[in-house]
Formats: structure tokens, sequence, C-alpha cells
């Protein structure tokens, strides 16, 4: 992906999407395993960590339309600002 490429030098990117799905790979092999890590990396309540890997859809495949939930939920937290959601995406898929 071009904006991928901005973002991490040539040689990382490949090994930074080995290692994502290497990650997706144990936790749909462990799913027990990798929610008794992420209580014990987190140490957020065992429920809520329950709840929300029941959630999360754990991919390696990307969509404009995964990237225009993960922004929004960026900016929900106020962690971005962005005015125009369609002129930002555009701006990082570039």
């Amino acid at each position: 992906v071009a904006w991928c490429n901005r973002l991490l030098p040539d040689p990382l990117l490949p090994r930074l999407l080995k290692v994502h799905r290497q990650a997706i790979d144990f936790i749909a092999a462990h799913s027990e395993e990798a929610f008794e890590i992420a209580v014990r990396r987190t140490g957020i309540d065992e429920d809520i960590i329950r709840k929300a890997l029941s959630r999360i859809k754990f991919t390696s495949e990307f969509s404009r339309e995964h990237l225009k939930r993960y922004v929004n939920f960026l900016a929900g937290m106020d962690y971005i600002k962005i005015e125009d959601e369609e002129a930002f995406l555009n701006r990082l898929l570039r």
C-alpha cells in the first residue's frame, strides 16, 4: 500500500506485514492463550478483554473501509482531527 511505503523504509514493511500475519495466525490458533496474554500485558479486566476479542476480526487484509473505520476511531478518541473524511483518506491512500 502506497501510504505504508511512505511511512516505513522499504526493508521494514515486508517484515512488519510478516510479523502481523504471524500474530493473527497465533491468535486464531491459540485464542485462549492470546486472551491470557492480553489480560497480563494490558492489566485490563478479563471480561472487558473477552468482550473486545469477541468483536475484533483479526485480518491481514487491507481495505479502504478498514482504514476509514480506524480513522474514525482515532478521530473519535481525539487522537487526530479531520474536517473532511474523504479528503483525509484520499491523502493517505495516494
